[in-house]
């Protein structure tokens, strides 16, 4: 998602960012999910590094059922909803922030966890799983954090402008952005990948080629 946002323009390798003179700060907020970790990732203290501009928050989770909201989550999504009002409002002395949010890849089938354990959710019937009539089988709004009034949530299409076949839908998405498809079949994003021939998605193992990825140099 950094080379998308920002990869360097007129670079000679090709690809180029949607805006490449942005400056980028990075958190690794899903390796450590700890209420303090978000509240630096999303802008909190309103000064130093993590006073940015745009807050591009690329994960989502997918829960199978509306979750039943207990005395502490409730108390954690008041707190978040606060501190994404007051960035919003506040920062940047005054001029405020964006919160962007994907919606989420999961039309067809997802992904979700029963404690630790995780569990693949497909249209299946008579011991078949089947395409579900070109509906969409998640809904984005399940999400509680996708339906966040401070949150910008956007889905995305594809180059002939038609809804992407992996982009969740729901209520909550605020608008549709250009988001590729699988490059095998239909023109894609090129974005940077880690260096080295053992690092990243492109890997020397790969047992798919990704020709719309390039290494950062």
């Amino acid at each position: 998602m950094a080379g998308v946002i920002a990869a360097q323009a007129n670079n000679n390798i090709g690809g180029r960012g949607v805006a490449p003179n942005a400056h980028l700060v990075g958190f690794n907020y899903l390796d450590a999910q700890t209420m303090s970790n978000w509240l630096q990732s999303h802008g909190m203290p309103l000064t130093g590094s993590a006073n940015s501009r745009v807050y591009n928050q690329s994960y989502s989770s997918k829960p199978a059922l509306l979750t039943n909201v207990d005395a502490e989550h409730a108390f954690s999504l008041q707190l978040k909803e606060r501190v994404m009002q007051q960035v919003s409002l506040n920062s940047n002395n005054g001029l405020g922030a964006l919160f962007v949010k994907s919606a989420g890849n999961a039309f067809y089938q997802y992904t979700t966890f029963f404690g630790d354990t995780p569990f693949q959710v497909f249209p299946y019937e008579q011991q078949q799983p089947f395409n579900n009539a070109g509906l969409p089988f998640h809904n984005a709004n399940l999400s509680t954090d996708n339906a966040s009034f401070w949150n910008m949530l956007v889905s995305a299409y594809n180059a002939n402008g038609k809804l992407a076949s992996y982009s969740s839908v729901g209520a909550s998405v605020f608008l549709t952005a250009p988001g590729g498809e699988n490059t095998q079949s239909q023109a894609g994003i090129v974005t940077t990948d880690i260096s080295g021939c053992a690092a990243g998605f492109n890997t020397i193992n790969s047992t798919i080629d990704t020709p719309s990825k390039y290494r950062i140099r």
